[in-house]
């Protein structure tokens, strides 16, 4: 069940990113209108496509990356893994900013790599949020996943984790950073 809303949603995010650019220049009251529609909770590309059957027939480039990817996934259900940052989330470009930065990764301006970066972070950063978020008791994990859910500004994401964590966003950000070396 997850791994089909992951990839719904990946999927959507791929067909928008896709059609986006062109309407912002020729149609821009579209392009709000769909932005808007984005940011509802429940949509998926099967709404999407319904609202707006005129996408039907895109050819998404990343389609057999998402499922393939996916595919390789051993099934989180019993894990409770739940994604705290959606993944056009402004957090992934502050990583992405930082593994620049510190040259961790070689980052390629190529769309297939940058896809791949995304889907990457956005896979291991949440899982990485989870174990921490763990530690909290129940209801002071459930009232931050709440809020976290809530909040699409980067900086305030990391202020909240990092003010319930009682640990530094930087010491957030790098122990990140330090699991992917061990």
């Amino acid at each position: 069940m997850y791994k089909e809303r992951l990839k719904s949603q990946l999927l959507l995010d791929s067909l928008v990113g896709k059609i986006l650019p062109a309407l912002i220049v020729s149609d821009p009251r579209k392009a709000d209108e769909i932005l808007a529609y984005m940011k509802k909770t429940d949509t998926t590309l099967s709404k999407f496509l319904k609202k707006y059957p005129e996408y039907e027939d895109i050819e998404l480039n990343h389609s057999l990356d998402v499922t393939r990817t996916l595919d390789s996934i051993k099934d989180d259900e019993g894990n409770d893994f739940l994604p705290l940052a959606n993944f056009n989330h402004e957090i992934f470009k502050i990583l992405t900013d930082i593994i620049k930065e510190r040259n961790i990764l070689p980052i390629r301006e190529d769309l297939d790599y940058q896809f791949q970066l995304r889907l990457s972070l956005y896979r291991n950063f949440n899982r990485y949020l989870n174990i921490l978020i763990n530690r909290l008791d129940d209801r002071k994990a459930e009232l931050l996943c709440r809020k976290l859910l809530d909040i699409n500004d980067g900086e305030k994401f990391f202020e909240l984790i990092s003010a319930r964590l009682d640990e530094s966003s930087d010491d957030i950000i790098n122990n990140f950073f330090n699991l992917g070396k061990k």
